[in-house]
């Protein structure tokens, strides 16, 4: 099969995905660089076998999600893309409201993945331009009644805005140097954070905020803020972040560039394992997702997925570049153009959905940014554009065609909301 069309839009990936995704911006750390595992042992090929670690111990449930909305990029701290009392469109809908930005004079506007909290829509404004445009001196975080789609206000920053996110006291908007707590009404940000090596990757958690920043050394920093955006603590890790970063039950997950994967204990601010997971030369930007009692991190052509410890229960050979889970199976969409369901216990295939086109010199596939509520999954590609499959059966269920490039969704309650090449859509 020809190789993947892959990252075909940055900006959908988080928004936060986007930022996990850094490994492009230098070379990697020298060869040589220490690894720790948790036993010692050499890191394992992919095999579809099972290993020895009793899989039943993976079944754990989804771990904490929001009581309503979608306020982060994959909704949860564990990056699950659940929304289990959602109900969104089983049949084709049509758009309840859609708004077009408007077209700058140089460029393309993008806009992220709506983040959705009491009634408003939260998205940045994203003006993409060539190599040789100068990018624009101000770009927006924006902000959108839900049940409308009026324009309730703007917040300006001199970057490029790669994240957005809320908390119980602001609304997160980060660009690749500083990130910036704003108020709800848009006025000023109650607090600015600016790492040393930029900013790679936010993710909000109870009583703070972790800030993944790639130094010049090509080590990555992991900062833990207080509410009111001062430091607690910070970890170095010896590698480049190479994923977003997941949280549950007082332990951060990460991978790095080196096809690692880091675990952080967030009370105490110390780094508690590494675990090497292959040797492959060939690097691809990591996804990880997270559960109370398992880490599945899908790198390189490979999903992995490993316990509390780092202990790997199973890996199977297929790609995958977003994931989500209802904590029984594993759903995810890869840039070959399938979606899958996996077994959590065992990584035993459930079904398998090809939705890509393949031509001469690459084939089109699936775009981050995938959401599923208690019985579809939602997904796009630029073949054929929106898609909802049923996740118990994978048959698709309807598709919706639009000329865009690029669809990130996030479904609350009955209403499916996009950020499609530069509109913005309710559907239902």
């Amino acid at each position: 099969m020809p190789p993947s069309r892959r990252r075909i839009l940055e900006l959908t990936a988080l928004s936060m995905t986007t930022l996990g995704g850094c490994s492009a911006l230098g070379d990697p750390p020298p060869e040589g660089t220490p690894t720790e595992t948790p036993d010692g042992t050499e890191p394992p090929d992919p095999t579809a076998t099972p290993t020895d670690a009793p899989a039943s111990e993976l079944l754990c449930g989804t771990g904490p999600l929001p009581d309503s909305g979608w306020p982060l990029s994959e909704r949860s701290v564990g990056r699950t893309n659940y929304a289990p009392d959602g109900d969104g469109p089983a049949e084709k809908p049509s758009a309840e409201w859609s708004v077009t930005a408007t077209a700058p004079e140089r460029g393309e506007v993008r806009f992220t993945r709506p983040i959705v909290a009491d009634d408003r829509i939260y998205v940045a404004r994203n003006v993409v331009v060539g190599t040789s445009v100068p990018k624009p001196d101000k770009q927006y975080l924006q902000a959108y009644d839900a049940a409308t789609g009026d324009r309730l206000w703007e917040y300006a920053i001199a970057g490029t805005p790669q994240a957005v996110a809320t908390t119980d006291e602001a609304v997160l908007v980060a660009d690749r140097s500083t990130l910036h707590a704003v108020e709800y009404g848009g006025e000023s940000a109650r607090w600015t954070h600016e790492p040393d090596g930029g900013v790679d990757d936010v993710l909000p958690i109870p009583d703070g905020v972790l800030v993944a920043s790639t130094r010049a050394d090509s080590d990555d920093t992991v900062v833990a803020l207080l509410s009111d955006g001062e430091v607690e603590w910070d970890v170095t890790v010896d590698a480049w972040l190479d994923s977003s970063l997941g949280w549950t039950d007082g332990r951060a997950y990460l991978a790095t560039n080196g096809a690692e994967l880091v675990a952080i204990d967030t009370d105490e601010g110390e780094q508690l394992w590494t675990r090497n997971l292959h040797d492959r030369e060939d690097r691809n930007p990591a996804t990880l997702l997270v559960t109370p009692c398992a880490v599945f991190v899908a790198v390189d052509e490979a999903l992995y997925a490993a316990d509390r410890d780092g202990e790997v229960a199973w890996s199977v050979n297929k790609s995958f570049r977003d994931l989500a889970t209802d904590g029984e199976y594993i759903y995810g969409v890869d840039g070959d153009g399938y979606a899958r369901s996996l077994s959590i216990e065992d990584g035993d295939e459930d079904w398998e959905e090809f939705r890509g086109a393949v031509n001469e010199r690459y084939t089109d596939g699936f775009f981050d940014g995938l959401a599923i509520d208690d019985e579809t999954l939602y997904a796009g590609t630029l073949e054929d554009g929106l898609l909802a499959i049923s996740t118990n059966s994978g048959d698709v269920r309807w598709v919706l065609e639009r000329d865009l490039d690029g669809v990130s969704v996030s479904v609350v309650d009955d209403t499916l909301y996009a950020a499609w090449g530069n509109r913005l859509l309710a559907f239902r």
